[in-house]
């Protein structure tokens, strides 16, 4: 299932799609208090994740939201494939470790899609050995990203994959 609550309006807790301002940290890499920059972001760019954990997402939907960008959850393992191309996103957060599916497998099932073959995919998990990561790469993953969730290293992420390239 998709969690459309992202798509809501604004309540304190959550920023509604695609109107994200500069909001407070909530992670432990952040000062309480210490506003989260928001960057220039394209047009209704979207993250996707395809989560294990309901509290992973809750914290990595307010990071992205918070940064200004739409976010979006990904919760049944079995629909993902048809989901992304509904949603069609420009990053993927996908969790290693999936009730029904097996995260590097679903990871090179998305890169045979033709319009995921340069969509950045973060492989989310808690195992961050080297292996893991190389197994990562081989499956077609962009980066690994290791939980717990923290805004520095998702900020990174975003700006890493999402910024506009200057052409100065």
């Amino acid at each position: 299932t998709v969690d459309t609550s992202s798509l809501a309006p604004a309540t304190p807790n959550r920023v509604a799609a695609g109107h994200a301002t500069p909001g407070q940290a909530t992670s432990d890499d952040a000062t309480p208090g210490q506003a989260i920059p928001s960057y220039a972001t394209p047009d209704h760019a979207t993250v996707a994740y395809v989560f294990d954990s309901l509290a992973d997402s809750q914290t990595l939907g307010d990071i992205v939201q918070r940064a200004g960008y739409s976010y979006v959850n990904v919760s049944d393992s079995l629909q993902v494939l048809s989901q992304l191309v509904a949603l069609r996103p420009k990053l993927i957060f996908l969790s290693l470790m999936l009730p029904v599916a097996n995260g590097y497998e679903l990871c090179a099932q998305i890169r045979r899609i033709s319009g995921f073959q340069d969509t950045p995919i973060i492989i989310v998990a808690e195992d961050h050995k080297i292996a893991e990561r190389v197994r990562a790469k081989m499956a077609g993953a962009s980066a690994f990203l290791s939980k717990p969730i923290r805004a520095k290293s998702v900020l990174r992420m975003l700006i890493k994959y999402l910024s506009p390239i200057s052409t100065v």
